[in-house]
């Protein structure tokens, strides 16, 4: 089944510290609804609505924190954010790619949380040798700013 199809349905996405992808139509909505998965308990969550924003801004990072990736679509183009970019969390990402079926041309845009970087980059340069070379020598922040591969 391809992934593809839930984007018109949905506005982002939900991946597991385990890799499982799980399209959300609010990412708020769904935690509250699972708190549990996200290493949140119950108590913390009991009595905040889906409008409270600092509540909603306060526990998407501690989702996040806890090995959670968040995406977001919008139009042709994806925000994908993690807590640090790892060779392991840019793994969940090119898994998430190949299951939604991302085209070579899309953009998408890593946002990495602990530091503060975001980073645009292709969906076909995210595949490349120099990329996986490049994480594992943990200089992947260089390129991605970039844009592309040299």
């Amino acid at each position: 089944m391809s992934y593809r199809k839930f984007g018109y349905f949905t506005t982002g996405y939900w991946i597991e510290p385990e890799g499982k992808v799980i399209p959300v139509d609010d990412h708020f909505v769904y935690l509250l609804e699972h708190p549990e998965e996200f290493g949140i308990d119950v108590s913390e969550v009991e009595g905040i609505t889906f409008t409270d924003k600092e509540k909603r801004e306060e526990f998407l990072l501690k989702a996040v924190q806890n090995n959670w990736i968040r995406v977001r679509r919008t139009g042709g183009m994806s925000s994908i954010e993690c807590w640090e970019l790892t060779d392991w969390t840019l793994a969940r990402i090119q898994t998430f790619c190949k299951k939604i079926n991302a085209w070579e041309s899309d953009m998408i845009t890593i946002n990495e949380i602990a530091k503060k970087n975001s980073y645009p980059i292709r969906v076909k340069d995210l595949f490349s040798e120099d990329v996986m070379r490049l994480v594992s020598s943990k200089r992947i922040d260089s390129v991605l700013r970039k844009g592309n591969i040299q």
